[in-house]
């Protein structure tokens, strides 16, 4: 179990995704809506997250169009439906929240993060100016033990929100590639 120092709370429990075991890929389909304060109705997407033995994590976008966010050991990158892939600041507020408490790196959550306990999971506020000028705050739902949901309040007024699915076990070949259709 996960588990970040908190002012509220001796500890507060952190149940990311599951780690992979082995040489297999945990993954989970996703949704998000991204809520603009200029937009009355939000834009949703949806794909696969997935994160390798190793602890890489890529998001591949299946709708509206094909994408990949890709947070990997050596950096991170955006891949558009052309295939062309573009380095993105490594402390980019949002992708700091994936890596950071989906990706699990523990150090990371205790050095960077303010942890509350809240209804139904914890809420995470950044600790360093950094993060703080970007983002307000991120909550986390928890259910059966593992986060289901995280909203990522920015500091300009944009919301993302992901939902995440079941944890499904695929090969290592599969790994950030999109799931098939049934």
């Amino acid at each position: 179990m996960s588990e970040v120092s908190a002012p509220t709370a001796s500890r507060v429990s952190l149940e990311a995704l599951a780690w992979p075991q082995g040489e297999e890929v945990a993954r989970v389909a996703f949704t998000e809506e991204r809520q603009f304060p200029f937009r009355r109705f939000p834009k949703r997407f949806s794909g696969t997250l997935d994160r390798s033995p190793q602890g890489e994590l890529v998001l591949c976008y299946t709708e509206p169009g094909r994408e990949r966010l890709l947070i990997l050991a050596d950096g991170i990158y955006f891949e558009g439906s052309d295939g062309q892939r573009r380095e993105l600041p490594a402390e980019a507020g949002y992708v700091r929240v994936l890596r950071d408490l989906i990706g699990g790196d523990q150090t990371a959550l205790r050095r960077d993060w303010r942890a509350e306990l809240a209804s139904g999971g914890f809420t995470l506020y950044p600790a360093t100016p950094e993060m703080d000028r970007t983002l307000k705050r991120v909550e986390v739902g928890v259910e059966d033990g593992r986060v289901s949901t995280v909203q990522v309040f920015l500091s300009d007024g944009v919301v993302r929100r992901y939902k995440f699915g079941p944890l499904q076990w695929v090969p290592l070949a599969q790994f950030g590639q999109p799931a098939k259709s049934s």
